[in-house]
């Protein structure tokens, strides 16, 4: 083991360690090391490099001192151990970890790799604690200096703990801390409706039933829609064929349309004329066209107290004909925010969204998910959702700052 001899010594202290005695000469500087009576030691042999130190054939308490790393060693009966006479260092990272890392939500987990060495040249090697202790959010697994950070796949155990590694010399410990942070659900202050084809909570790949994944379990019936891709993958999507009023589509329930005031909508637009609102005898939110209609209408719709009226395609509003139609970006996903209006014509009916009466302003179009907040998000709110789906993997168009 590494011997940590004292600071400031002065000439003829000693110490003993590892049953051998080490006196200071102030001449020299150096500790010098005397052979037990008892342990047959002692003797000291010049080595050019550590490769030349003998495996076999010493006796316990042998030293060796190696010329291309101006060291003595000592050998403890199993292995040589090195002898720092001088004031022992912390351990420096060389790759250290990033402050923060968004775990999967499905599961997969985040490999984190870190690196030091110690300056006095003795072996090091790493551990770890996470802050609270008790965290649920992930579970760590270790292989040397390579961690493996598997998630949980509950959603009651999203949150975020700190996690410390560290670096061990045999004397000194050296450490730096990475947050992970484990989310079900984008930005979730206000979020009172969640519906995602990402998720096999919200969808499981078969029926019509989409369920929120908020926590009130929410549903809404799907019709004339196909599964494109896989449920609960990155390219999973909703493709919602053209129609008229009797389609329906997707209708969001009573108890969360009447308590929204931002709707968010991932979805790409396929071709011609787009539509997405309430129908209820000409009434409608959002009515959006290539060039025969206006970016934004609410009929029939009151505003929240306070709040105006805005229709936005990835931060830009749109506010003259067609605007709405030529912000989308073909063949990616976009984030198209509605905000300030109630859901209130004809109290108590639900959403239904892609549903005009008219078929000529119904045409196909691919949704991946619907978010409904009690409440107006700022920019930077809805770029944290825009975000957190480009993250998890969706084709998402470019988000304009």
């Amino acid at each position: 083991m590494a011997v940590n001899f004292p600071d400031n010594p002065s000439d003829g202290d000693t110490i003993t360690a590892n049953g051998k005695t080490y006196t200071y000469e102030s001449s020299s500087a150096k500790w010098k090391a005397s052979a037990a009576a008892s342990d047959g030691g002692g003797s000291v042999t010049t080595y050019a490099n550590i490769a030349a130190l003998p495996s076999s054939g010493n006796t316990a308490g042998d030293l060796a001192f190696v010329t291309d790393v101006k060291a003595f060693y000592g050998w403890d009966g199993t292995e040589w151990d090195r002898i720092f006479s001088g004031v022992n260092t912390l351990p420096e990272f060389t790759t250290s970890p990033a402050a923060s890392y968004s775990l999967a939500s499905d599961g997969t987990a985040t490999t984190v790799t870190v690196a030091a060495t110690d300056p006095e040249g003795f072996a090091v090697t790493y551990s770890h604690d996470t802050s609270p202790s008790n965290q649920a959010q992930a579970t760590i697994t270790q292989s040397g200096g390579t961690f493996t950070v598997t998630p949980s796949t509950t959603t009651s155990n999203a949150g975020t703990f700190t996690a410390r590694f560290k670096a061990f010399d045999g004397v000194r410990t050296n450490s730096v801390s990475s947050t992970f942070s484990l989310s079900f659900v984008p930005y979730s202050p206000g979020l009172i409706g969640y519906w995602d084809v990402g998720k096999t909570g919200s969808y499981s790949g078969s029926g019509s039933t989409w369920t929120s994944l908020v926590g009130n379990n929410e549903t809404m019936t799907l019709s004339n829609y196909t599964l494109q891709g896989t449920a609960g993958t990155s390219g999973a999507y909703f493709e919602f064929a053209s129609g008229s009023s009797g389609v329906g589509n997707f209708q969001v329930p009573s108890s969360i349309a009447l308590s929204t005031k931002t709707w968010v909508f991932i979805w790409a637009r396929s071709s011609g004329t787009l539509f997405m609102g309430i129908s209820d005898s000409g009434s409608y939110f959002a009515l959006a066209g290539s060039g025969s209609s206006t970016a934004q209408q609410r009929a029939g719709h009151s505003l929240w107290a306070g709040e105006s009226y805005s229709v936005a395609v990835n931060n830009t509003e749109a506010t003259t004909t067609g605007q709405f139609y030529s912000l989308m970006t073909n063949g990616k996903f976009n984030t198209n925010v509605i905000q300030g209006v109630k859901a209130d014509y004809n109290s108590g009916n639900s959403a239904k969204w892609q549903a005009f009466p008219s078929a000529s302003y119904r045409s196909a179009s691919d949704v991946r998910a619907v978010l409904c907040y009690d409440t107006i998000l700022t920019e930077s709110n809805l770029e944290t959702i825009h975000n957190y789906f480009d993250d998890q993997g969706v084709d998402m168009a470019t988000w304009s700052s």
